[in-house]
C-alpha cells in the first residue's frame, strides 16, 4: 500500500492548486473549519508562493523557526522567537518581542498573531513517518563496491561527480574550489584550481571532435545572497579550465546548451539558484562573438533544466525545477518567435524542500513523466519530514501530471531514472543527504529495481559507512554495457542529527558502486 486510504485519491486529485503533497502521506481526516487566521495566511502567506498546511509540520517548528523568519516579510520584526511565544501579555502588547515596521508593514500586529495561532493550534505535536510502499531489502544487489585510495586525504567536501563515459574519465569537485580529473581506475590524474566550488559540468561537443566541456562554479556553497559564481569552459581530458564564458552570477548550479533560435549558434541556460535573489538566464550567442544576457524568469531557486522539444513543435522548450521558497515545475515553451510561454505544471508548499527533477518514461506509453525528489533540509525546518522522499507524476496527456508512486526518503537530495539491471524498464537510484542518521542510516543509498507497473523493489545498499551523499551520476563509466553509479562524500556540512564516527566516512571523496550486471 502507498499509504492509508491514499490509492483512490491519488487517482483523483489534481496536481496544481491542490494547496499542498500532504495528500500524498496524511492520513484522510476531517478538514479544519475556516477561521480569520486560515483566512489571513492563505491571503498573506500564499502571496508570493503556495501556501503551506500546518500539518506539513510540528507546531514547535511552525512557533520556533518558520513563523519568526516570515514575519519580517510581512513587516513583522521578531525580536525573541521564545517569549514571542510563550508568554500571553505579549500577545496583545506586542512589547519585547514584536515591533511593527511602520513604513512597510503589510498586516496589523493583531492580524499577524492570528496567523501565528492558526498555525499554532492546527499542526501536529510531531510528525508521523510514513511507511515504504514495500518494506526495503539491505542487500548489494547488482552492485560492488570500488572507492579510491588515497593518501592522507582532507575531510571530504564533494560538490560534484561526473563520469566522462567518452573519455572514460572522471570529473570530481569539492567546497576546496578544486577539480579532479580521475582515470578509470580511480588514480588522479590532474587537480586545477578553479574560482570556487564546482558543482556541475556538461559534456558538449562543438563538431570536428572538438570536445568541451562547461564546468559551473556556485561561488559560495553558502546561503548568501552575492553574485560570486562563474561558468568556465575546461581544457579537453584536463582540470584546468581554458576561459570564462560567464561571471558575476547569483549562485550558479547548472548550465545546459541551447539553440533556441536555431541560428546555428550555441546558447546556454543558467540556472541562478541565488538566495533570496536569483533567476533563470539564457546567453544568447552573437553573431558577432560574445552573448547578450536574458532573464527568462527573476525568481531564486533555478536548480535544474532540461532542454528538449517537449510539445512536438521542432523547436527547443525547458523544463525547469525551482526549488526555493515558490517551490514548482515550469514549462517553457519557446514560440518559435524568440520567446518562452511559461506553464506551471507542478507546485509545491515552501516547506516541501524540493531537490531534483528527471523527464523519463516510466510505462512505455511514449509520454515524458516526471521523476522528483524533496529533501533540502537545511533552512529553517531541519526536522524529519514523512513526505520527502521519491515521486513519480505520470503524463495523463495534454500537459497534466498525475501522481503515481512515492518512495518515502528522509532528506532525499537526487533520484535518476535508468535500467540498473538491463531488464527493459525503468528503475531508480537516490540519495539522501539528510538520511534519519540515528535510526536508518541506510537510507543514504536506495536503489528501487522497477518488478512490475511502477512497482519497485528497495534495495538500501550498506554504503552509509562510506559517506554522506551530497551529488551522484549513473553512467557506463567501465564500457561493460551496464550503468555505474558515483556517490560524492559531503561529510561535515549541514549537521543536523547524529553523525556516523568514521575514519572513511570522513576522507572518502567518492565511492563507484560498479554494476555487475554485465
Amino acid at each position: 500500500m502507498l499509504l492509508p486510504d491514499m490509492r483512490g485519491l491519488l487517482k483523483t486529485i489534481s496536481v496544481v492548486g491542490i494547496g499542498s503533497l500532504m495528500l500524498l502521506y496524511c492520513t484522510l481526516k476531517q478538514a479544519p473549519q475556516p477561521t480569520a487566521g486560515k483566512a489571513l495566511a492563505a491571503k498573506h502567506c500564499g502571496s508570493c508562493h503556495l501556501p503551506a498546511m500546518p500539518d506539513l509540520l510540528d507546531s514547535a517548528t511552525w512557533v520556533d523557526n518558520i513563523l519568526p523568519a516570515m514575519a519580517p516579510k510581512l513587516g513583522i520584526q521578531v525580536w525573541s522567537k521564545t517569549a514571542y511565544y510563550k508568554e500571553d501579555e505579549l500577545h496583545a502588547a506586542g512589547q519585547g518581542s514584536i515591533n511593527a515596521l511602520p513604513s512597510d508593514q503589510s498586516l496589523s500586529l493583531g492580524d499577524w498573531m492570528k496567523i501565528v495561532d492558526y498555525f499554532k493550534e492546527e499542526s501536529p505535536k510531531k510528525l508521523d513517518p510514513a511507511a515504504p510502499p514495500r518494506e526495503p531489502v539491505y542487500d548489494w544487489s547488482v552492485f560492488t563496491l570500488k572507492s579510491p585510495a588515497i593518501k592522507n586525504p582532507p575531510a571530504a567536501r564533494t560538490t560534484l561527480v561526473s563520469f566522462n563515459a567518452a573519455e572514460k574519465r572522471i570529473y570530481t569537485g569539492n567546497d576546496y574550489a578544486e577539480l579532479t580529473l580521475w582515470d578509470a581506475d580511480l588514480r588522479p590524474l590532474s587537480t586545477g584550481r578553479v574560482p570556487s566550488a564546482p558543482v556541475h559540468i556538461r559534456y558538449t561537443d562543438s563538431g570536428a571532435n572538438d570536445r568541451q566541456a562547461i564546468l559551473t562554479c556556485i561561488g559560495t556553497i553558502d546561503a548568501l545572497d552575492n553574485n560570486l559564481g562563474s561558468v568556465l569552459r575546461l581544457n579537453p581530458g584536463a582540470a584546468a579550465h581554458r576561459d570564462t564564458l560567464f561571471n558575476s552570477l547569483p549562485r550558479p548550479v547548472q548550465t545546459a546548451p541551447i539553440d533556441y533560435n536555431k541560428d546555428g549558434l550555441t546558447d546556454w541556460i543558467v540556472c541562478g539558484f541565488g538566495r533570496h535573489q536569483g533567476a533563470l538566464y539564457l546567453f544568447r550567442q552573437m553573431k558577432e562573438g560574445g552573448f547578450s544576457k536574458i532573464i527568462l524568469k527573476e525568481q531564486p531557486g533555478a536548480i535544474q533544466a532540461e532542454v528538449n522539444d517537449f510539445n512536438g513543435d521542432g523547436w527547443p522548450d525547458l523544463l525547469v525545477l525551482f526549488a526555493q521558497a515558490n517551490e514548482e515545475i515550469v514549462l517553457f515553451l519557446n514560440d518559435a518567435k524568440g520567446n518562452f510561454i511559461q506553464k506551471t505544471l507542478l507546485q509545491f508548499p515552501a516547506v516541501q524542500g524540493s531537490s531534483s527533477f528527471q523527464t523519463a518514461d516510466f510505462n512505455k506509453d511514449g509520454k515524458w513523466d516526471i521523476l522528483y525528489t524533496a529533501g533540502d533540509n537545511a533552512d529553517y525546518s531541519n526536522i524529519l519530514k514523512p513526505y520527502h522522499g521519491v515521486y513519480i507524476f505520470m503524463n495523463k496527456g495534454d500537459l497534466v501530471f498525475e501522481p503515481s508512486y512515492f518512495y518515502p526518503m528522509n532528506g532525499c537530495y537526487k533520484a535518476m531514472a535508468a535500467d540498473m539491471d538491463n531488464d527493459g524498464d525503468m528503475d531508480i537510484a537516490a540519495i539522501s543527504f539528510f538520511p534519519d542518521m540515528e535510526k536508518e542510516p541506510r537510507e543514504g543509498f536506495v536503489y528501487l529495481e522497477q518488478d512490475g507497473a511502477l512497482r519497485f523493489l528497495p534495495h538500501a545498499i550498506p554504503v552509509s559507512a562510506y559517506g554522506r551523499w551530497s551529488c551522484m551520476d549513473i553512467n557506463d563509466y567501465d564500457g561493460d554495457g551496464d550503468q555505474d553509479v558515483i556517490l560524492g562524500n559531503y561529510s561535515n556540512g549541514a549537521a543536523y542529527k547524529k553523525e556516523i564516527s568514521s575514519t572513511q566516512y570522513e576522507t572518502q571523496p567518492f565511492i563507484i558502486l560498479q554494476n555487475q550486471t554485465r
